[in-house]
């Protein structure tokens, strides 16, 4: 057999024994059956070498140039054969080394993120992990954060511990963190606008939390999905990245339509408007000069050209196009028939925040635009009076069949820091998600809760505070706006266009094109 033929051979036979192993153990064996396998290829090519020496003894006789060429063809294949035997062995170590890398790969987590960013996640030591929240509670609100925080530091058996401050109002805490990502002095957990959360992803300054929240142990489980309001969560999905999850939801609010019961019923209607038609007509029956009523009162925010454009079936953003759509004939004609409103002295818009709250109390009013977070103000105001009037909340008029709510609120997030205090961070969101905190929490904010089981550990509140009831109700109808780097400023510029829409008179299609085109620029800016 050739040379050739052999060390081919040799290699198959190396080839399959280390296909078969499965782990590093084996390794020294399999070595040492390709070493003995290499040495009975040198020793059979020294045999065939040693042969050719005694034909040299033999023919002694002949010449002794041949005697000579014999004898060196016998060193060539003696020489050819150690090399064939160091070969062999050279290549069954090579097979080792790369058996012994692919079992190390092999003994590693199964994970589908990258570990240089969150560590090999179930391996971490989260014990001393310190987590600063800047926030920007105060008041009850603040004093319910804290309670949360204290039970979750004495009581999570990880040794975490939660360090949350106020740092000012969320403009604030957005410009600290800005120059926090030059300085490097960011918190584990930040409050934050979907709009700030963007920017700061402009900068991959945050991290994204699918692999957290699918995570078997430390994620949510189905069952936890499916008790999630989605649209809260939706809102927390940046479609500039890929709709990746790069926030968690603390609560959130709602628009919502606030009338005046017993003024409702002395104008002979038996409900609330359903659609912009009946708005009207109500709004302008409540109108009288003579004693001072008015059927509106307009407080124009950021949110009410969102509001509107959702209640009349369409939306502020063309999703197919990339681009915004302030101007579609929908919303241009639910802003007409408030401008008309207007136009009619059937409502009127105030120059102070809260006077149109202000003027509903004093029951001269039959309907105000405003949060839910409002209605305990509201609320206790109105039990104030010597005589309290009947009150209740219905959603924005709408078209079709069932209202479209917007809902709105803030946003946790974690920025880049190390693995163990990102996790760390991670932990207490999710337990703040959890229905226990988020009933605590909405007693102190009159927020509404990111879970639907919540509900059941809240009967109590629901009856003291009924009007939140109705409110509850409409959440399966809620819808976030869009959540793009830039946002909080276009909502300042749809304020300031509703305001020359009912106040300046301005044309509402020329209006709302001129906010398109500067929304477009804030997005592609």
């Amino acid at each position: 057999m050739s040379r050739t033929i052999k060390i081919v051979l040799l290699s198959i036979s190396i080839f399959a024994l280390f296909s078969g192993c499965t782990d590093t153990s084996n390794l020294e064996g399999a070595l040492q059956i390709a070493q003995e396998e290499a040495a009975a290829l040198g020793t059979a090519n020294a045999e065939q070498a040693s042969s050719h020496a005694k034909e040299v003894a033999e023919i002694s006789t002949r010449s002794a140039e041949e005697a000579n060429a014999a004898s060196t063809r016998s060193a060539l294949i003696l020489s050819e054969a150690q090399g064939a035997a160091e070969e062999a062995i050279s290549g069954a170590q090579a097979t080792t080394e790369a058996i012994a890398v692919a079992a190390t790969a092999a003994a590693l987590p199964d994970v589908d993120y990258d570990t240089r960013v969150y560590g090999v996640i179930d391996e971490l030591d989260l014990n001393g992990v310190v987590v600063q929240w800047w926030h920007n509670h105060s008041g009850r609100q603040l004093a319910a954060l804290n309670d949360i925080v204290l039970e979750f530091n004495e009581t999570n058996p990880f040794g975490i511990i939660v360090e949350p401050t106020n740092e000012g109002d969320l403009e604030t805490i957005y410009e600290k963190v800005l120059v926090g990502f030059s300085t490097g002095d960011l918190p584990g957990i930040v409050q934050s606008t979907q709009s700030q959360l963007a920017f700061y992803q402009t900068a991959d300054g945050l991290i994204n939390l699918e692999p957290y929240f699918e995570h078997p142990i430390y994620g949510f489980s189905p069952v936890e999905i499916a008790d999630m309001y989605a649209p809260f969560y939706d809102a927390e999905r940046l479609p500039q990245f890929d709709n990746q999850l790069f926030g968690l939801p603390q609560d959130r609010s709602m628009e919502l339509l606030v009338y005046n019961a017993d003024f409702l019923e002395t104008l002979r209607f038996d409900a609330p408007p359903r659609n912009i038609n009946d708005f009207v007509d109500m709004s302008c029956s409540a109108t009288n000069r003579f004693r001072q009523t008015i059927g509106f009162q307009i407080d124009p925010t950021g949110t009410a050209i969102s509001a509107y454009a959702f209640a009349s079936g369409t939306d502020i953003f063309d999703y197919e196009n990339n681009a915004f759509s302030f101007n579609n004939p929908s919303t241009i004609q639910y802003l007409s028939a408030m401008q008309e409103l207007v136009d009619d002295r059937c409502a009127a818009v105030v120059e102070e925040r809260f006077a149109d709250q202000k003027a509903f109390i004093e029951g001269n009013v039959l309907f105000i635009q405003v949060s839910s977070l409002d209605l305990p103000f509201i609320h206790a105001e109105i039990e104030a009076l010597e005589e309290p009037f009947n009150w209740s909340v219905a959603p924005i008029p709408y078209v079709g069949y069932e209202p479209v709510q917007l809902v709105t609120g803030e946003s946790l997030a974690i920025p880049r820091s190390s693995p163990e205090e990102q996790l760390g961070a991670w932990l207490f969101m999710r337990h703040l998600s959890q229905p226990e905190q988020q009933a605590s929490w909405v007693r102190a904010s009159n927020a509404f809760p990111i879970r639907a089981s919540t509900a059941s550990l809240l009967e109590s509140y629901f009856q003291e505070n009924p009007k939140y009831r109705t409110a509850y109700d409409l959440l399966e109808y809620g819808r976030p706006e869009i959540s793009i780097t830039g946002f909080d400023a276009i909502r300042t510029d749809s304020e300031e266009t509703y305001r020359l829409i009912l106040v300046d008179e301005e044309d509402v299609e020329v209006s709302l094109i001129n906010l398109n085109g500067s929304a477009n620029q804030q997005l592609f800016r």
